[in-house]
């Protein structure tokens, strides 16, 4: 993976899991700016390095594919998005 596609990987990483320690009902909906990212990973071939697939819920040996299907899976069936003040948790006005 190229080193800018690796940073912002590995910034997507911790981004979810930030959305994640929100609880549901305060959590914004999934940002749009996954999007990009999730579709480009998912022909990276081979294994999620390090503790990546443990952080995003999956099984040792898991793909960059199923990290893409993660993100993927967050945004669907939504009809808002999450603008970058919103991020990872509601404003409540």
């Amino acid at each position: 993976m190229h080193p800018a596609a690796k940073a912002q990987f590995d910034r997507l990483v911790t981004e979810y899991e930030s959305w994640l320690a929100v609880p549901e009902r305060d959590r914004s909906p999934a940002p749009g700016w996954w999007w990009g990212p999730a579709i480009a990973w998912r022909a990276v071939p081979g294994a999620l390095p390090g503790d990546v697939a443990q952080r995003l819920g999956l099984p040792d040996g898991a793909g960059h594919a199923d990290a893409a299907q993660k993100f993927l899976d967050a945004l669907a069936g939504q009809i808002h998005l999450a603008w970058p003040e919103q991020f990872p948790g509601q404003v409540h006005r």
